[in-house]
């Protein structure tokens, strides 16, 4: 019966999280709710993840990233991208991966993607073609960028937590 359950809060939350009925950090503490007054976590393991320092890092670079859009430096850097980038998608693409890339490396690449979606649609816009060929690029700069250094992608983050606590040491 449990694993029913399970699979049926599971499967509510992929609908939930597909047609965004809230908004995703609510349906993902919603699950956990669930989870725990359904009796299928104890609250102790409903709430570890939040003592976790990958969760706390991950949480701490989405405040950074929101910090820096309010500065509007976001600004600065879509006027580069209009500047540098022309016309030419191939043009484009390597002056976005010459901006994202490196700031990868020091800002979580989840966070520097969800701040550069809005500035590569205006971007797209204004040069008048489609989303779609400048986000596929710009996921994949982020994802380079971020192997670059220990924060710059949650992966690392979480691999270090997970090597440091089966006594292997955290990555330097």
């Amino acid at each position: 019966m449990e694993i029913i359950l399970t699979l049926s809060v599971l499967t509510l939350a992929l609908i939930a999280f597909i047609f965004e009925w809230f908004p995703v950090d609510l349906t993902a503490i919603m699950v956990a709710i669930v989870l725990m007054l359904l009796g299928l976590v104890t609250p102790e393991e409903g709430i570890a993840g939040f003592g976790n320092t990958a969760t706390v890092t991950v949480m701490a670079m989405f405040i950074l990233s929101a910090g820096v859009a309010k500065t509007g430096a976001i600004q600065v850097v879509r006027d580069l991208l209009l500047e540098w980038g022309g016309r030419n998608a191939f043009q484009q693409i390597i002056v976005m991966g010459m901006i994202v890339g490196p700031i990868s490396a020091f800002i979580n690449n989840t966070a520097v993607v969800a701040i550069f979606i809005p500035i590569v649609e205006d971007f797209a816009k204004k040069q008048g073609i489609a989303n779609s060929k400048l986000l596929m690029p710009l996921s994949f700069a982020s994802i380079l960028g971020g192997t670059l250094t220990l924060i710059g992608t949650s992966t690392n983050i979480l691999a270090s937590s997970l090597s440091a606590k089966l006594g292997l040491g955290e990555f330097q």
